[in-house]
């Protein structure tokens, strides 16, 4: 029977012996977080949705009011006024705790854009490999 690999976690906490390179471990840690794309559309398909509920809901708190009155009648028929907070107030929080979980989700699915250094240091690296050695040397001999 097959063994399953262990995670990149797994491997850092038992410790390396398998001696696999920085480039390795990261290919494992992307394997193991690859969601599905029909997943991320999905959860942003549905992201729009409960925004446009949210929005919906806050519109009818501005509108109407926190706290609304309400007119009950007792048993003998008698009416009173009553406070009470408007449902759509708990509507918009439970909305606003489902995007960030939403967010949450889609910002970990997709993989991490690269960063401004990061890419800087691709295309030096990239000039560098076009150029030879030598232009590099005398660049940098340039700048000093």
């Amino acid at each position: 029977m097959p063994r399953r690999k262990k995670t990149a976690d797994e491997i850092r906490l038992a410790g390396n012996t398998a001696k696999l390179s920085r480039a390795a471990l990261r290919e494992r840690e992307s394997a193991e977080s690859r969601v599905p794309p029909e997943k991320i559309a999905e959860a942003e398909r549905l992201y729009r949705e409960i925004f446009e509920r949210r929005e919906t809901a806050q519109a009818d708190v501005r509108k109407r009011g926190a706290v609304l009155s309400v007119t009950k009648y007792s048993a003998k028929g008698n009416a009173y006024q009553v406070e009470v907070p408007n449902p759509n107030l708990r509507i918009a929080q439970q909305c606003e705790r489902s995007l960030i979980e939403i967010s949450k989700f889609v910002t970990a699915a997709k993989p991490p854009e690269k960063t401004a250094e990061e890419t800087r240091e691709e295309d030096d690296f990239s000039e560098f490999i076009a150029r030879g050695p030598h232009a590099a040397r005398l660049r940098s001999e340039r700048r000093e």
